[in-house]
């Protein structure tokens, strides 16, 4: 419970790091590493529970235009969603295969796509757009960033079990950069 609490913390303050993204107006939180650090060391539940709390955190803190109950919601559904996809696609792949590099970076996959699909299709639907353009032209470029995320959740899980697990905190600022 001490990880949890202390990758909740991360997780909060990091909700609050945001970068502008080059192809649109929006931007994106840098917490997702840490929520993959979540799926590495933690329960699913708690995984789910600290991508939870980054969304609302997200929706609350330092946001450009308020959001609506309905946008917090869906956005909870989603991560809800996408966080238990990755986690079950993690513990059902690594029964077979022990190198956990490759095996977070199918779950980081599948992480963005139940994250983005869904998204994609909603503001298809709202703008009478094509959902797949959409998605293809705003979102698919982001799944490098969730693979290099999981990536440093998988060298902070190794830093943590060579070196100790407060010191893997040490790569928040390399997360932010």
């Amino acid at each position: 419970w001490i990880h949890f609490f202390v990758y909740l913390a991360v997780v909060l303050l990091s909700s609050g790091m945001k970068v502008a993204m080059p192809k649109s107006e929006g931007t994106m939180s840098v917490n997702f590493p840490f929520i993959f650090l979540g799926i590495l060391q933690l329960s699913p539940q708690q995984a789910i529970c600290l991508a939870v709390c980054s969304v609302i955190a997200q929706c609350r803190f330092r946001v450009i235009k308020p959001f609506t109950i309905v946008q917090i919601l869906f956005n909870g559904a989603n991560v809800t969603t996408a966080t238990a996809l990755a986690c079950w696609t993690f513990t059902s792949v690594m029964q077979a295969h022990s190198e956990s590099a490759p095996v977070l970076a199918l779950a980081a996959t599948v992480y963005f796509l139940a994250n983005t699909i869904p998204l994609a299709l909603v503001l298809g639907w709202v703008s009478d757009s094509s959902p797949f353009r959409l998605w293809r032209q705003e979102f698919l470029w982001y799944l490098p960033f969730y693979l290099v995320g999981a990536m440093l959740a998988v060298l902070a899980d190794f830093i943590g079990i060579h070196f100790g697990w407060l010191t893997s905190l040490l790569l928040i600022p390399m997360v932010y950069t």
